[in-house]
């Protein structure tokens, strides 16, 4: 068992364009093996959340032998394209582009789970419209959550938005403890038990407010103490608590203890600003031999994020000497990501705490109110019925299509289905119809209809799951001659050239059993079990034949299908277009994957013509009614991350100089800019507040040239900031292909190319320059065209 858990999600640099920070999270998935973009972590970083779901935070108790969950259903698991999640939570933007494969449905909201230990099926308790933190009480009899009612946020009514709910684990029932109107703004609480279980602490570190509910009747006393961190001491006694709070003037951390029978406050201790910024922490838990538990911005790596206030990371704090010391590095091995914490929590057992019953200042007991809430109007229900069945529907049209096991997700789909049935039975009849049609085939289906019957809201005998990946046929991998004759198709620019690719490729198929004119159905088998197996090299290059095949040999010259290679049907070709896409964000932007005698195909290259074919596909039938298996394993190591090779980017052509010739570069650019070619220059280009170095490196990377002005200047210069530039360019030169022309020198006066060189045999001095010294007229024209290809 852990010694803690804690919510980790995932927060890509800012600096990283859409596709690039989907790439690193899908690293940095593969690192820590769950492809979620929030899990519940151990002490070591170890996800402990199932592979269907996303965990905002989890609990532990030991005696009860219960995890609980606050998680939601992942796109993936559903067979959606790996990434989906993500990009709902943080480039929700990707989802309208034309072309893009990811889905904004079934959306899953947040709720309440408990799973026994060593049984891997969750149970899904009574849904609510969105769940936030979980709390077991201390006999792990019960458990409460917030609901915050998504649909009813703002609407001004007296109804209420957000609610706390308590279930009763053994008898599969839950009752409402208080409501709070939209004004109470109860999104980012804690939620802990008092040791006696007749008190809910609600810690509001959004607004920086403590509540104490009486459970038997839902009155809220406000304590004093309005700090972002508060949290019971088990050790300390029946009423006693911890309470932390930043001192403005100095931006030290004090550490409180704080007694509800008096009312009073006692400093313990003090922490110093580890990194000379106020130190803000939040969601405190203190253990029973008085251990804390906070997130805290100590996760401080670099001045960028001092101005934002550092990084919120798990920190363990000794609240008698003062110190607090992060419990994960901020920064994953992946590069360009980080951490963020939420919610951690001790797993051990809490039995063992004393249940004395609490004592309240009579102050504080006089000053408690229940809340005046109006009743709830009709569209609540209407709503939290529209949020149930959408997500019921998704996981049955799954199944349906065959995307899922229908033994997948029975218990969320059963819990679902009972709780519209309660609140509005007309509006899921279509859904109840659908499940009956399914079970005439399946037993499988009949099973989860009876399940539904019984109205069981804690099915303490799951339905067993079965992993998705068992139910997908898997296709045999390509043999090196058909990977050779993949190779052949993408570089071949001739009938001549491509009708050895096409007898290879029609050979292979042939060998694998598949009949003739089933070449392509058989590339598209392979491409699945290339991304499903994480190659997706392999997978890109299926997708760039097939592409190419198309728009280069078979609309040219219609006489190449009666070789045996026919025409690809739409089916396979948008399965084979979707795989190349999703390995594409797998694979760093400029990794090379083909080439022919005039162009070089790079990842980039091979995503946008994907999505260019994407938008002439049915993609939205295809995703609807087809099986797609999660490229992630549950438990599963993550694969080593592979060096790839790279090309430069299609960006904007570099101009590297010293400012004491920025008036002459000044005029060149000016007169490529008429000329129809914009250039890049750190004096136009770099946005305000831009780290330099990263936007340059960033912008040679990505230039379609790099152009190096040399002036009489640099010979006296001893160290420049152009020197860095011309090593950075020359790191990507060495990489490429010189026929290109990518580097190209420019004499601004009369000096020479310095000898810096690019290999042993070769210094820039040997390629080609333009000289704007001797003609100034034919090195402008000459420049144009070159930076025009």
């Amino acid at each position: 068992m852990a010694a803690f858990v804690v919510g980790e999600s995932v927060f890509t640099d800012e600096s990283l364009e859409d596709y690039e920070a989907l790439y690193t999270f899908l690293q940095v998935a593969e690192e820590r093996g769950h492809s979620a973009p929030s899990v519940v972590v151990d002490q070591d970083g170890r996800p402990v959340t199932h592979p269907a779901y996303s965990d905002r935070m989890g609990a532990a108790h030991l005696r009860a032998g219960l995890w609980a969950f606050s998680r939601e259903t992942t796109a993936e698991s559903l067979g959606l394209p790996t990434g989906t999640d993500w990009v709902r939570d943080g480039a929700a933007h990707m989802m309208f582009s034309s072309g893009s494969p990811y889905r904004p449905v079934p959306h899953f909201y947040s709720q309440p789970y408990v799973q026994r230990f060593g049984d891997p099926q969750p149970h899904l308790l009574m849904p609510v419209s969105s769940a936030g933190v979980v709390a077991f009480s201390s006999d792990g009899s019960r458990l409460c959550t917030m609901e915050e009612r998504l649909g009813h946020l703002a609407d001004g009514t007296g109804a209420a938005t957000f609610v706390l709910w308590e279930y009763e684990l053994a008898l599969g029932k839950r009752r409402m403890v208080a409501g709070f109107p939209h004004d109470a703004r109860l999104g980012l609480v804690e939620l802990s038990y008092s040791h006696d279980g007749a008190y809910i602490l609600v810690c509001d570190w959004g607004g920086g407010r403590n509540l104490l509910v009486r459970v038997s009747d839902g009155l809220v006393i406000t304590l004093p103490a309005r700090e972002s961190a508060m949290a019971w001491n088990p050790r300390a006694g029946a009423g006693c608590m911890v309470v932390m709070r930043t001192d403005r003037a100095s931006g030290r951390l004090l550490i409180e203890d704080y007694d509800l029978a008096t009312d009073r406050s006692t400093l313990r201790a003090e922490i110093a600003p580890p990194h000379g910024i106020p130190v803000e922490v939040r969601h405190l838990t203190v253990s029973v031999d008085e251990r804390a538990l906070v997130t805290a911005n100590v996760g401080v790596y670099g001045t960028d994020l001092l101005a934002r206030g550092g990084v919120h990371i798990a920190a363990s704090v000794d609240l008698d000497t003062g110190t607090i010391e992060p419990l994960l590095p901020v920064r994953f091995q992946t590069p360009g990501a980080e951490r963020r914490h939420t919610s951690p929590r001790w797993c051990e057992d809490i039995t063992t705490i004393a249940r004395s019953p609490i004592t309240i200042a009579d102050h504080l007991m006089e000053s408690g109110r229940l809340q005046p809430c109006e009743p709830d109007p009709a569209r609540i229900a209407e709503d939290s019925v529209r949020r149930w069945s959408e997500s019921a529907e998704g996981i049955l049209s799954a199944w349906e299509t065959g995307r899922l096991p229908r033994t997948a997700l029975a218990q969320d789909f059963a819990q679902y289905m009972i709780s519209c049935n309660e609140t509005d039975a007309d509006s899921v009849a279509h859904l109840r119809d659908r499940l009956e049609q399914l079970g005439r085939l399946d037993p499988d289906g009949r099973r989860v209809q009876a399940l539904i019957r019984t109205g069981h809201r804690l099915a303490f005998r799951p339905i067993p799951e079965q992993p998705p990946e068992t139910a997908l046929r898997e296709a045999p991998g390509l043999n090196s001659a058909a990977v050779a004759a993949l190779d052949l198709m993408i570089s071949a620019t001739t009938t001549a050239q491509i009708l050895p690719a096409v007898r290879a490729i029609v050979s292979a198929a042939h060998r694998a059993g598949r009949v003739p004119g089933a070449a392509w159905e058989w590339l598209a088998e392979a491409s699945a079990a290339a991304l499903r197996r994480r190659d997706y090299e392999l997978a890109a290059r299926i997708a760039l034949a097939m592409l190419l095949w198309v728009r280069n040999h078979m609309r040219a010259d219609r006489a190449v299908t009666s070789y045996g290679l026919g025409p690809v049907d739409e089916h396979e070709a948008t399965a084979i277009t979707l795989n190349g896409f999703e390995a594409c964000t797998h694979l760093s932007a400029r990794t090379v994957l083909g080439r022919t005698a005039a162009q070089i195909f790079d990842a980039e290259d091979i995503r946008l013509l994907c999505r260019g074919a994407l938008t002439q596909l049915p993609v939205d039938h295809h995703v609807a009614t087809t099986k797609r298996s999660s490229t992630f394993r549950h438990g599963q190591a993550p694969p080593d991350i592979q060096q790839s090779s790279t090309i430069t980017g299609k960006g904007l052509p570099f101009i590297s100089y010293l400012h004491e010739d920025a008036d002459v570069v000044a005029t060149i650019a000016r007169r490529l800019a008429e000329a129809g070619v914009e250039v890049w220059r750190d004096r136009s280009n770099l946005r305000a507040g831009e780290l330099w170095r990263r936007g340059i490196a960033r912008a040679i990377r990505d230039c379609s040239h790099f152009v190096v002005c040399f002036s009489s200047s640099y010979g006296v210069k001893h160290e420049t900031y152009m020197d860095d530039e011309i090593r950075l360019a020359l790191s990507e030169l060495r990489l490429m292909n010189r026929g290109r022309g990518w580097f190209v020198p420019v004499l601004l006066d009369d000096c020479r190319i310095p000898a810096i060189r690019v290999s042993s045999e070769e210094t820039i001095a040997d390629l080609h320059f333009f000289d704007f010294h001797a003609d100034p007229a034919t090195a402008m024209r000459r420049l144009i065209e070159t930076l025009r290809t």
